[in-house]
């Protein structure tokens, strides 16, 4: 009981995990969905200014319709916010991230044969495709730099 003095709301949360009901052994059932909850509203969290890293992840592919990423910060990282240099989705992204979670992205690109066929090899216009290049930020980054 001595230990919950030292927990304070604005460097605290609870995860929560969902489990499926179906597996038989709880301890290593993957989590279905998981939802960040807070004591406070997220401007007055004490969020550490720390980099969002994104990496290639081994597996993904940047000549194929889709390329994987892998996301990681050092400090639980809130509302990680996710952006590309070329037109596609992304099948996550407005998450949070906790001190060293590593997650897996993925990155569609849009079928440009389909949205901008004068854009594709051989179509009308003279503009190139750019490279693919994922940056992120999140609310850490955001509230750091609009504090008085």
């Amino acid at each position: 009981m001595n230990n919950r003095k030292n927990i304070h709301p604005t460097s605290s949360f609870i995860q929560l995990s969902w489990l499926d009901d179906t597996c038989s052994d709880f301890k290593s059932c993957p989590a279905v969905t998981t939802a960040s909850v807070y004591g406070l509203l997220p401007k007055e969290l004490k969020l550490e200014d720390v980099p969002v890293i994104v990496k290639p992840f081994i597996g993904g592919d940047y000549d194929s319709d889709f390329a994987l990423f892998e996301v990681s910060a050092s400090a639980f990282s809130k509302d990680v916010q996710l952006t590309a240099t070329t037109s596609g989705n992304f099948n996550i992204n407005g998450f949070d991230l906790l001190p060293g979670e590593k997650r897996i992205v993925k990155f569609t690109r849009h079928n440009i044969r389909v949205y901008a066929p004068e854009l594709a090899p051989g179509g009308s216009s003279e503009m190139k495709e750019k490279a693919l290049f994922v940056k992120a930020i999140s609310l850490n980054n955001v509230l750091k730099s609009t504090s008085p």
